[in-house]
């Protein structure tokens, strides 16, 4: 199943939930908490959130068009949607860029990149090999978010 969306979208919806909720949302967190909405999506088996490319930076996942779209904020919260119609997104899409949304919205981009960094992470596996930019391919985030949610349920 391919991916429907661009990680603009998502990126979108979680920037239109942090202004409705008045939580400050800068670019590092928003692409961090865009890179997991696509990690869940594949852990849970339901195929990818966006076609983009995830890639290995030094600071985490970094999806590169998220990136230039939103770097003119710098280290400022984001004020305004960056898309000017609202993506529709698969009732399991929207739930889980909600249940991201709620149980990590609250943590700031410093926080959400060190979560992506622990010990076998798809960014730790990709980076920390040779320390260059290279992409986080879908199976290795998918395999790695199964195996957390077998973890929890087990």
């Amino acid at each position: 199943m391919g991916a429907r969306h661009s990680a603009l979208a998502v990126a979108d919806k979680l920037i239109r939930l942090s202004i409705v909720d008045e939580t400050p949302i800068t670019p590092m967190k928003a692409q961090k908490l865009t890179y997991f909405c696509h990690a869940w999506m594949l852990g849970l088996g339901n195929g990818p959130l966006f076609q983009d490319a995830v890639e290995s930076w030094q600071h985490g996942p970094v999806i590169r068009a998220l990136y230039h779209e939103l770097k003119h904020y710098g280290g400022d919260r984001i004020t305004e949607p960056i898309l000017t119609e609202e993506t529709t997104f698969s009732d399991q899409e929207e739930k889980v860029i909600r249940v991201v949304w709620k149980r990590y919205g609250e943590l700031d981009g410093t926080r959400l990149s060190r979560m992506t960094h622990v010990e076998n992470s798809p960014w730790e596996q990709t980076y920390r090999r040779d320390k260059r930019r290279q992409i986080i391919h879908n199976h290795v985030i998918r395999d790695y978010y199964a195996a957390l949610i077998e973890q929890q349920q087990g």
